[in-house]
Order: structure tokens, then sequence, then C-alpha cells
């Protein structure tokens, strides 16, 4: 019990001081209604009137001077320890801000307020695009002075941006793939590169941009510079006398070539800037558009198979490498009939290798489609 309890209980166990003019008006009224009451039921000249005005006479004396309120005496004693309360302490604030790499606000910052030594109860903010590097003037109490703490963040790296060079008429991969990176929200600005003996014709996707949480892809299509004009055909040719033929436009005589009265599958015409047509034949295999004609597809083989190869079983694991988003065919065999294609980027197993007369390589796959070697890369 403290010394403040003690006293409030001692002063409510004393009557209330009234002043003594008030306190004999009070006595004299009751006397008076008493009186009244008691001459209704006593004869007159009664002994006991002069009882009552006895008791009368003692009933209007003023209190004793026992009666009155005395002020306690002080005790001897340490004082009382009181509940520490918030009226004792001191308010203060703690701010949190919250800065970027460069210093910048990431959002207001956040004012706490509480009492001195109240402990500070509070989450760090996340940030989808940021993680914390670093936490300065950390505090977990509030103190009578006003806090400060500051959390710095970083952006978080974004998806790369992958720029592809491409042959736009044979699919193959020119340049090694270039991997821009930077934070998330980062601008870039993609220029074509510069290939040897090529020219640009066009482009996909966004050379100008931010870094997201999303793979970009830019595909830079070339063409070669002395190429003019490139068709996609489908037709039949007679040869009307032996061809050479050639591992591309303008390229190098491959070992065999190609006999006269020959009926043969065109797949495109192409142009070069010395004005010389060209015809594909399949794969890698081109002619001179001259000293033939126009034919009707073949009723029977006209002479038996023109391209020997060798085949070397093998067992390996590799990955289809053409342009990004676009299919490469399968063949029955080299040089023969698409029989499927294959999505850039698909898994293959390959059970043999092929070589041809030519010395050009075909990997023949599970189901024996083969495909040309440098449309696959194999795991090492």
């Amino acid at each position: 019990m403290t010394l403040i309890d003690w006293l409030r209980r001692k002063l409510n166990s004393f009557p209330p001081i009234r002043p003594q003019a008030r306190q004999n008006r009070i006595n004299r009224r009751n006397h008076s209604r008493r009186h009244k009451r008691e001459m209704v039921n006593v004869d007159p000249g009664s002994d006991s009137i002069q009882s009552t005005d006895s008791r009368q006479n003692k009933e209007v004396q003023p209190a004793p001077a026992d009666h009155q309120v005395k002020e306690p005496q002080p005790v001897d004693q340490a004082p009382a320890k009181t509940d520490f309360s918030y009226e004792d302490r001191q308010q203060s604030q703690i701010s949190i801000f919250y800065l970027d790499e460069n210093q910048q606000e990431i959002r207001p910052a956040d004012i706490l307020t509480g009492f001195s030594g109240d402990r500070l109860q509070f989450r760090f903010p996340t940030f989808a695009d940021y993680f914390i590097t670093a936490i300065d003037d950390f505090t977990s109490h509030f103190e009578d002075d006003d806090q400060e703490i500051t959390v710095h963040y970083e952006l978080r790296q974004g998806q790369p941006v992958l720029i592809y060079s491409v042959d736009t008429d044979t699919g193959n991969i020119l340049q090694s793939v270039n991997i821009l990176s930077d934070k998330l929200g980062k601008k870039y600005q993609i220029d074509s590169p510069n290939v040897a003996n090529y020219r640009l014709i066009t482009s996909t996707g966004n050379t100008l941009g931010h870094f997201n949480t999303d793979i970009q892809k830019v595909i830079f299509a070339y063409r070669r510079a002395d190429w003019k004009t490139v068709q996609q055909v489908e037709y039949y040719v007679k040869l009307t006398r032996h061809h050479d033929v050639f591992d591309e436009p303008n390229g190098h005589i491959l070992r065999t070539g190609l006999p006269k009265n020959l009926v043969l599958k065109v797949f495109g015409r192409v142009i070069t800037s010395n004005d010389t047509s060209w015809l594909n034949i399949g794969g890698f295999e081109w002619i001179k558009n001259h000293q033939l004609e126009p034919s009707d597809p073949p009723v029977q083989e006209v002479v038996g198979p023109i391209t020997e190869t060798s085949r070397n079983p093998v067992r390996l694991f590799g990955t289809i490498s053409f342009v990004p988003g676009r299919s490469v065919a399968l063949f029955d065999q080299p040089y023969g009939t698409q029989t499927n294609e294959l999505l850039d980027g698909s898994r293959v197993s390959i059970v043999a290798t092929i070589v041809d007369d030519q010395d050009l390589i075909w990997y023949e796959l599970a189901d024996h489609s083969v495909i040309p070697r440098n449309y696959v890369t194999v795991d090492e």
C-alpha cells in the first residue's frame, strides 16, 4: 500500500467537518421536530417533559473537541515505489528512410512515435525490384532523442537480352550469341553488328527498351552481300549437259558432279551481284542456272543414287541450334525428302554420323531421320 492510498483511507474514516453555526442550526431543527412529536403523546405537567428538556439540553450542546479532525502525523519511512507511467517518460520519433544505390528515395520515409524505452516493432518493407544491402544506425528501442534509420536497397538484376545474327536464307548463325545484362528498369539500345560479306536485311525484337523480368531476344537477319535476289521455289529441271556442284553460289566445287539428262528438284533461286543465276538442289548443293530445261517430275528413277555415304554408329546427345522460334527440316536421307522438322532448342539423340562423298557430315537421329551437322550442337 502506498502512502497516498493510506492517507486516502484514513481521511475517509472521519466524518465531514461542518462549520459550528451550520451545525447548531441543524441541531435546533432536529430538536424542534422531536419536541413536537413528544408533545402529542405526553400529558401537561408530566415529569417526562422535564426529562425531555434535559435530553434537549444535552443534544444541543456542541460536539466535544475530541471529535475534531486531526491532521495525520508524518511517518519517517522511505517513499513507496510507484509504477513507471507514460507521463514520466520522454516521447520521441524514429524516422526510417529507404534509399536506392543512387541515394534516391524509393518511397517516403516512415515516421514512428513512441515513448523512451519502448521496443520498436516494425518490419522493413520489401520492394519487387529491390533487395536490401545495408541498414545504417539501426536501433531496437525508442530513446529520449529522435533517431533515424536508413535502409539501403539495390535494383535486382534484370533478365538478359540475347542478340542473334543469322543468315536469313540458310538459317546459319553468323556470330556467337551476344548477351546483354543490367539492372531492372535500365535502358538498353542495340545496334546491328557488322558481319563480313553480309548486309542487314531486317531485325525482330526490341532494339531499344528496358531490362525486365523476361528474357528478350533480338534477331538480326543478314543476306550475303553479293546476293541481289533470293526466291524460294519448287520445280523440276532436266540437265542438258554435265554440271559441277558448288557448296554455295560463287563457292567451291564439290567432288561429285551431275550427269546429263538427270532430273532434279529445285528449292531456291539466287541472282548474285554479277547477275549469275544459281539454283539450290537441296542442302548445301548449288548448280548454275544454265544448260538445263524445265521438266516434269520423274516417273521412275533415271539413274541410281549419285551420293555415296559412309555411316558410323555413335551415341551422342545434342540440341537443335537454329533461328530462335523457328524450325529446321529433317530428311529421310542426305539430300532426300523432308519428313519432319524440329524447333530450335529441341533435344535430340544421335545414333550415327553420315559422311557423304562431298565430305559433308549429317547426323542420323533416333527416329532415323537425318539433319545437317551445322544445325546440332553436341553435348560436351
